[in-house]
């Protein structure tokens, strides 16, 4: 499988693990209108990589992804004609995560807020070097049902 024709991920391999890295360490993995596309696609492809069993997500840099890119969002709320995320186009990148018959484990390293916290949610969260942190209190509380019943859904 080419990976290379993404811009906003990097990918590596050790044996059949496949380690997706979320690429923008200069906006702490904000997601712009490119990744939330190619978020749409890249499990889909990892899930016909015949090379990987195992597929690891991670972010570059200090935090997992600080969510939604809030610049990209404002030129949108101040009337740009740039297009809007749709409610198919997200999800399309929750069902990627759900229909993937491989484990995928989440790498937290730093923050993960949004969507990044949503991505992280649907995966096996991994222990890492660096604590993962989430701001939203929900993420305590609210969030293991949910994970329940992803997990259930799966079965």
């Amino acid at each position: 499988m080419n990976y290379g024709k993404y811009t906003c991920f990097t990918a590596g391999r050790q044996g059949r693990v496949l380690t997706l890295t979320i690429n923008r360490p200069d906006d702490l993995k904000a997601v712009n209108k490119d990744m939330h596309d190619e978020l749409g696609s890249i499990f889909y492809d990892a899930q016909l990589d015949d090379g990987a069993d195992v597929i690891v997500l991670t972010g570059a840099g200090r935090a997992f992804s600080a969510g939604g890119d809030m610049a990209y969002l404002k030129r949108i709320a101040d009337g740009s004609d740039e297009p809007m995320l749709r409610l198919a186009d997200a999800k399309r990148i929750i069902f990627s995560l759900l229909d993937l018959e491989k484990p995928i484990i989440a790498a937290v390293n730093g923050h993960a807020m949004g969507l990044g916290a949503t991505i992280a949610y649907c995966a096996i969260p991994s222990s890492c070097h660096r604590k993962p942190r989430s701001p939203v209190p929900m993420s305590r509380l609210a969030w293991w049902p949910v994970r329940a019943a992803l997990s259930a859904s799966c079965n």
